[in-house]
């Protein structure tokens, strides 16, 4: 990190200035409101300290910050005058204790019910339509140190940590949105070395065939009902099968050293990882940024980065030693942890959100249409997957900065302008309950046409650059262990499924017209 809080009033920053080193600066750089703890004064070593300290200076003021967190004009009022000095010491902060919630889609829905469709939550303006939020994932975006809701530490991010280049691509704002051309060379070198078919293939070979084989011995031994450890042991169970599969199919690694598995899991398993990355709690935990670094050194020696092309501008002149680091971060954010939340979803491991106002979706309720699906016909099942996915979607808003000032109409308030670089947040998960594009928008209907579901940060399979580029792998991967833990779950209960007709019935009103 080399860099804890600055003191005093945060400075304001361009995303360029808080994000590339000097040699990559973007042209015409966006500027961005200014980030709580925004490292510019001292060692590595006091960061908890200040972190610390900081939450004391800041306990008398929490009844205020609570206050200003429920008070939209406040925040309206800051993000229209961001220069402002109360702006500058409250914003910030009400962005990072907001945010933990706001990453809840039924907290996002039910201020949305109170506010009408555009409003202000987590430092940002919302704007929850379906059209809007489609026009916005096929345009380019300008990015920032934010993950969705949640402010992230920049001095974290790989490989500015250690004085390189920025490699954390949520952040990286694409060519056409003030740009470097970053972003768009190092997706193309993941693209091209990790999800070409000679890659996909490998989901169907022999080492694939008997993961899955180990995860269904795993699902009959383990407890695997809602939020039990079949889902969460890093030493067997659903979370390292995900592990080796992606790291066997994606970077030809070979997984049959147990030892070196343990190692990755020290990453891959529990919350510390990401919360590394995020505002405030990264602060005590820079421990991990070393421990990305190791797990980058396992990964350069994997055929899929042995292989990239050296000195490619298509690929913006990333080394291996780069995309081995850029792989840590887009693994654990992206490849494993959200798998493994869409993965928990379809199989019953969690309830959906408590949306307000409507009849509560749970675990038992996706299980009794897991149970009915014809488990020949993968387009049924991979259509359940994104209908699940649409009610719980494991990315639910990504955020993104205003290139030139807006407006924004508001109930109740009318039209509002917001300056250049005002953060503006789309809500994947709200513009998938959009009634207009949803009908019956909180019923889980596996028979609803899935051309345009934006699960994968896209709108169905188009995109303008943002789209994940492992949709398919994990469509397909997910639909195999789907069709066997569901032939499992058949062949181990046909007298309780023959026992139970009213569950059935409930199954088939949740289903639809699947036939």
């Amino acid at each position: 990190m080399g860099q804890a809080c600055s003191r005093g009033s945060p400075p304001q920053l361009s995303e360029t200035e808080e994000l590339l080193p000097v040699q990559y600066r973007q042209p015409e750089p966006v500027k961005e409101q200014a980030s709580w703890f925004s490292c510019s004064c001292c060692s590595r070593r006091c960061c908890a300290m200040c972190c610390g300290c900081c939450s004391c200076f800041l306990l008398p003021f929490l009844p205020l910050l609570v206050m200003l967190i429920g008070n939209s004009s406040f925040q309206m009022w800051a993000l229209q005058n961001p220069d402002n000095l109360l702006s500058t010491i409250y914003l910030p902060q009400v962005s990072v204790i907001e945010g933990l919630f706001a990453c809840n889609p039924a907290y996002l829905d039910a201020l949305k019910k109170s506010n009408g469709e555009n409003f202000v939550s987590a430092g940002q303006v919302v704007i929850s339509s379906y059209d809007v939020t489609r026009r916005t994932l096929l345009a380019p975006q300008a990015r920032s140190s934010q993950l969705g809701t949640q402010p992230l530490i920049s001095a974290h991010f790989p490989d500015l940590d250690i004085g390189g280049r920025n490699l954390f691509l949520l952040s990286l704002s694409d060519k056409e949105a003030a740009g470097d051309g970053s972003h768009d060379g190092f997706k193309a070198a993941m693209r091209n070395q990790f999800f070409v078919q000679e890659n996909l293939d490998r989901l169907k070979d022999e080492t694939s065939k008997e993961l899955l084989t180990t995860l269904k011995a795993d699902y009959k031994a383990m407890p695997h009902g809602k939020m039990e450890s079949f889902f969460f042991d890093p030493k067997q169970g659903l979370l390292r099968y995900l592990v080796k599969m992606l790291h066997h199919v994606m970077l030809g690694m070979d997984i049959s050293d147990e030892a070196m598995i343990d190692k990755l899991m020290e990453w891959y398993a529990g919350d510390k990882p990401i919360a590394y990355y995020i505002q405030p709690f990264g602060q005590a935990l820079g421990s991990y940024g070393s421990l990305t670094h190791e797990i980058a050194k396992i990964y350069e020696d994997t055929p899929a980065i042995k292989t990239l092309p050296l000195n490619d501008e298509r690929y913006f002149n990333m080394t291996r030693a780069e995309l081995a680091t850029a792989v840590t971060q887009v693994f654990r954010i992206a490849g494993v942890t959200g798998t493994l939340q869409l993965a928990q979803t379809v199989l019953g491991g969690r309830d959906f959100p408590s949306y307000v106002n409507q009849p509560a979706t749970t675990a038992d309720d996706v299980l009794a249409i897991w149970d009915s699906l014809d488990l020949g016909d993968r387009g049924v099942i991979q259509s359940f997957i994104l209908e699940a996915g649409r009610l719980y979607p494991p990315v639910t808003t990504t955020s993104h900065i205003a290139l030139e000032e807006f407006e924004v109409e508001f109930k109740g308030r009318g039209k509002q302008k917001f300056p250049k670089g005002t953060k503006k947040l789309t809500t994947l998960g709200l513009a998938m309950l959009d009634p207009e594009k949803w009908p019956d928008p909180y019923k889980l209907d596996v028979s609803r046409s899935q051309d345009e579901n934006m699960n994968f940060n896209s709108v169905g399979v188009q995109t303008y650059s943002r789209m994940c580029p492992g949709r398919e792998l994990v469509l397909e991967l997910l639909t195999d262990v789907l069709q066997e833990i569901g032939q499992l779950r058949r062949a181990d209960q046909p007298s309780a499924q023959e026992a139970q007709p009213s569950t059935q019935d409930k199954s088939a009103e949740l289903v639809g017209a699947v036939d």
